[in-house]
C-alpha cells in the first residue's frame, strides 16, 4: 500500500507507538494533533482541531490510510464526524478506528457511548474502514492502581473481570490493519490473561513493594461488567505481553529514573548522614505511632485569621455552586495534597447524601460514570489549580472554558475561591501536622 499514513492523536499514549511502528515499516508518516509537539525525525506534523474541523484537510489530503487514535472523554463523535467529512472531500483513505471491547453493553456510560457513536460514523462514512476494539491498556490500569494505592485502604470495583492489553501490542496490530485491506470489524484484541481489578492492583502493590488493604466495592449499575461485558468474544486476537511483565519493565524504568535524577540541590551524590531519629510518626522500630501536631492550628493561634476565613467561606457558599460539588472539590484537592485532616471531608459529604460509589471513585473520576459534566469541569479545574507547577500553562483555556460553560461568573468566582481556600487549609494542616481530632472546624 502506498504512503503516506496519517495518525490522529499521534503524540498521545497510543499514537506515539503507532507512529514508531509505521516508521519501522518504512511508511511516510503524518501526525495530526491539536498542539504543536516534538515528533520523531521524518514525521510531518499537522496542527488541527478535530472538534471544530479546523485544519484537518491538509493533513488528510493524499493520505492512503488514517489511523484514528485521537480520543477524549467528550466530543469523540463530533471529532470523528469532522475527520470523516474532511477525508471524504479529499479522497478515499482507509480509515482505521480503535475502539473498546464490550461498549455495546455499557453504552449508557458517557465515554463508551461517544465511542459507539464514533464507530457508527466510521461504518457509515462511505470510506474503506476497519474498526479494532481493544480491552483496557496496561498504562490505564497502572495509572489507576497508582491512584488507588495512595490510600491505606485501596477501594477497587468488586467483580470487574478484565483482560487488559499492552498498548505496544495494539499499536502493532493497528499498523498491520492500516497497511492491509479494509476489514470492517476486525477481531477484537485483548491481553493474554483474564484477571480481576483487585488482582491487578495486588500485582502492582507487589511489584512496587507496597502494602495496602485492597477493598472490593460493589458499584451499582455495573452488572454488565460483572457479567463479563469487558471481556473479548471468542476468536479475538491475543497480545503477547502479560501484566506482570509490563510491571517489571515499569518498575525497572522507574528505578533507573530515580537513580539518575539528581537531588534538589543538584548534586549527583547524596552525602552520607547518620540515620535520623524516629519522627513523631514512627516508633524506634518503625511501627506506626500516634501523630503529634507540631503546633496548635495557626487558625487558633491567630483567631482573627480563622474568623476572616469563615466569613470568606460563608460568602463563597452564596455563589451558587451546589454544596455537593464543593464537597467533591474539597475532597479531591485534599487527596492531591495528602491532607489527612481535610480528607475527612468525605464524612461531611456522606451526611449531605453523597454515595459511597462517588466517594470511593473520586480519585479516578475521569474514568467513572458517576459524575455530571458540571462536576467534572469543577474537578478538572480543582486539579489544575492545585497542581499549578505541573504545567507550563497551569490552567489551560480548555479547562477554564469548560468550567465557564457550566458556571456563571458568580459561581465561577466562588469555585476558584473555594479551591484556593481548601489549598490554604491543606498546606496549613500538612505543614503543622494537624491531627484530625484537634481540627478547630471544617473548611
Amino acid at each position: 500500500m502506498a504512503s503516506p499514513v496519517l495518525v490522529t492523536g499521534g503524540t498521545g499514549r497510543l499514537g506515539k507507538l503507532v507512529v514508531a511502528r509505521l516508521q519501522d515499516s518504512g511508511c511516510d508518516v503524518r501526525v495530526l494533533a491539536r498542539h504543536d509537539r516534538p515528533t520523531p525525525q521524518g514525521v510531518t506534523f499537522f496542527t488541527a482541531d478535530l472538534r471544530t474541523g479546523q485544519g484537518i484537510e491538509p493533513a488528510v489530503t493524499t493520505a492512503a490510510a488514517i489511523v484514528h487514535c485521537a480520543t477524549s472523554t467528550r466530543g469523540d463523535a463530533e471529532a470523528t464526524r469532522n475527520l470523516v467529512a474532511a477525508a471524504s472531500r479529499t479522497g478515499s483513505a482507509h480509515l482505521v478506528y480503535v475502539s473498546i471491547v464490550g461498549i455495546d453493553h455499557i453504552a449508557s456510560w458517557g465515554y463508551p457511548k461517544t465511542k459507539l457513536q464514533a464507530e457508527q460514523i466510521v461504518a457509515s462514512s462511505g470510506l474503506p474502514w476497519t474498526i479494532l476494539r481493544v480491552t483496557q491498556f496496561f498504562d490505564y490500569c497502572l495509572t489507576n492502581a497508582q491512584k488507588l494505592s495512595r490510600f491505606p485502604v485501596a477501594p477497587v470495583p468488586a467483580g470487574f473481570t478484565v483482560q487488559p492489553v499492552d498498548p505496544r501490542d495494539v499499536a502493532g496490530r493497528l499498523v498491520e490493519l492500516a497497511l492491509g485491506e479494509p476489514a470492517g470489524r476486525a477481531p477484537d484484541m485483548a491481553g493474554p490473561q483474564v484477571s480481576s481489578w483487585a488482582d491487578l492492583l495486588r500485582g502492582y502493590l507487589k511489584a512496587s513493594r507496597r502494602r495496602r488493604w485492597v477493598l472490593p466495592v460493589r458499584l451499582p449499575g455495573t452488572r454488565a461488567v460483572r457479567n463479563g461485558a469487558l471481556l473479548p468474544p471468542p476468536g479475538h486476537t491475543i497480545g503477547s505481553r502479560t501484566w506482570d511483565q509490563f510491571l517489571t519493565t515499569q518498575m525497572r524504568q522507574q528505578g533507573r529514573h530515580n537513580r539518575l535524577a539528581p537531588p534538589a540541590g543538584g548534586h549527583h551524590r547524596r552525602p552520607h548522614h547518620p540515620p535520623s531519629p524516629p519522627t513523631s510518626r514512627q516508633t524506634a522500630k518503625g511501627a506506626p505511632h500516634a501523630i503529634q501536631a507540631r503546633m496548635k492550628n495557626p487558625g487558633v493561634v491567630i483567631p482573627d485569621a480563622m474568623t476572616a476565613i469563615r466569613a470568606l467561606n460563608a460568602a463563597i457558599k452564596q455563589g451558587g455552586v451546589p454544596s455537593r460539588t464543593l464537597d467533591l472539590v474539597h475532597l479531591r484537592a485534599s487527596q492531591i495534597n495528602g491532607c489527612i485532616v481535610c480528607v475527612g471531608a468525605a464524612a461531611r459529604a456522606k451526611k449531605d447524601g453523597e454515595s459511597d460509589e462517588r466517594l470511593f471513585t473520586l480519585v479516578a473520576w475521569r474514568d467513572t460514570p458517576y459524575f455530571t459534566d458540571a462536576e467534572r469541569a469543577a474537578l478538572a479545574l480543582t486539579e489544575a489549580v492545585t497542581r499549578l507547577s505541573d504545567r507550563t500553562d497551569p490552567v489551560p483555556d480548555e479547562i477554564w472554558n469548560e468550567a465557564a460553560r457550566h458556571y456563571d461568573e458568580p459561581a465561577l468566582a466562588a469555585l476558584v475561591l473555594w479551591i484556593a481556600v481548601v489549598n490554604v487549609f491543606n498546606r496549613v494542616n500538612v505543614t503543622t501536622r494537624q491531627v484530625p481530632s484537634e481540627y478547630p472546624g471544617q473548611v
